[in-house]
């Protein structure tokens, strides 16, 4: 149970991001399905729901509307989206807390390319978690040999690339001593929020 409430703590952190009313109607699941939420999918005109291992989770209540997302947005930005302009012309914005949101609509387009999005039509808060000493075991038998050799992270989605490299980071930089050079292109690994980390990726 301990395990449960430590997970589901951490949804319902993303749920703070939530227009009041499905923030509430997300906070109704149960503690386990909360604690095995790995996203968070809003879709205009149609219901909230929460991707869980199984599929997806629609939630009770009324269909979302458009200004929903424009809420969600204002929220996880603080009402400044000026600041995350750059990743938003990627998709996506990264929130206080860790919180990578991917984001669909019409895109407004110069000549230099996508400058940002009007009419949002869908928004995914994914749901990362940190799991701390989850890549000793593998970090263990990759330097057995006293060095770190060249690898490659390969497996199915969903399954924990990101948080083990995340953690393996995290063990080279602040257990092992080694300085790390992080590229972290779309805030992924970091979540790096207004120059800050909002997860630990060690000291170096």
């Amino acid at each position: 149970m301990e395990h449960y409430e430590k997970s589901a703590s951490r949804f319902d952190e993303a749920t703070r991001l939530l227009p009041a009313d499905i923030r509430g109607r997300a906070r109704k699941l149960s503690i386990k399905d909360r604690a095995r939420a790995e996203e968070i999918r809003l879709r205009v005109g149609k219901a909230p729901s929460v991707l869980l291992p199984e599929g997806e989770l629609s939630l009770d209540g009324e269909k979302l509307r458009g200004n929903d997302i424009d809420d969600l947005v204002d929220i996880a930005t603080r009402s400044s989206i000026h600041t995350a302009r750059e990743s938003l012309r990627q998709g996506f914005i990264c929130a206080p807390g860790g919180f990578r949101i991917g984001l669909c609509g019409t895109a407004i387009v110069d000549k230099n390319g996508v400058t940002g999005f009007k009419y949002l039509s869908s928004a995914v808060i994914r749901i990362s978690r940190e799991v701390k000493n989850a890549a000793t075991p593998v970090l263990n038998e990759l330097t057995k040999h006293n060095a770190f050799p060249s690898t490659l992270l390969i497996s199915p989605p969903g399954l924990g690339k990101t948080t083990l490299l995340r953690d393996m980071c995290r063990l080279l930089s602040s257990e092992k001593g080694l300085r790390i050079g992080l590229a972290d292109e779309r805030g992924e690994i970091s979540s790096v929020k207004d120059g800050v980390a909002q997860f630990d990726v060690g000291d170096r």
